[in-house]
């Protein structure tokens, strides 16, 4: 995707957390994939104020497939590109830098891969202000070894138990 074609992160819907905040955990937008528990972590996570700034919540990132399958410009197939594109759980734009933030039940080794993916997509999707991308793990129970390995590798974690 070229630098003309990117879309612009002021397309998504950003949210004030505060706004969130005040109507408790149904504030946290519905999306097919997001479970209670992980609205819960997310309520707790903006309530907490553990990040400030504005955020974004199942952000879309394109890849190869959902590109060539939105170029047909077949109803069908851009639907199925909306339906597949991989989306970072929640994005928060703060005033040095741009958190990637991975959402779990627990700590897992997957979710490296996962952050690391979504930084590398966010980068060739969205023309991207010059701030810092930082990587998170947001997750209601521990693996102290994983987390461990994930901080080793300057992606932050968050366990709240919910």
């Amino acid at each position: 995707m070229t630098e003309k074609s990117k879309k612009s992160l002021e397309e998504l819907r950003w949210w004030n957390p505060k706004d969130i905040v005040k109507l408790g955990v149904y504030g946290i937008p519905r999306f097919p994939h997001f479970l209670l528990l992980e609205r819960q972590l997310a309520y707790e996570f903006l309530k907490r104020q553990i990040l400030t700034g504005r955020v974004a919540f199942d952000v879309p990132v394109d890849t190869e497939y959902s590109r060539m399958l939105e170029e047909t410009g077949d109803y069908f197939l851009v639907r199925q590109a909306y339906l597949l594109k991989k989306r970072i759980d929640m994005l928060f734009d703060t005033d040095t830098a741009l958190w990637i933030i991975e959402i779990k039940k627990m700590i897992r080794a997957s979710a490296m891969g996962q952050v690391l993916v979504y930084k590398k997509l966010l980068r060739e999707t969205y023309k991207l202000p010059r701030k810092k991308i930082r990587l998170g793990v947001l997750a209601a129970q521990d693996d102290p070894t994983v987390r461990r390995i994930l901080n080793s590798q300057k992606i932050e974690t968050w366990v709240i138990e919910v």
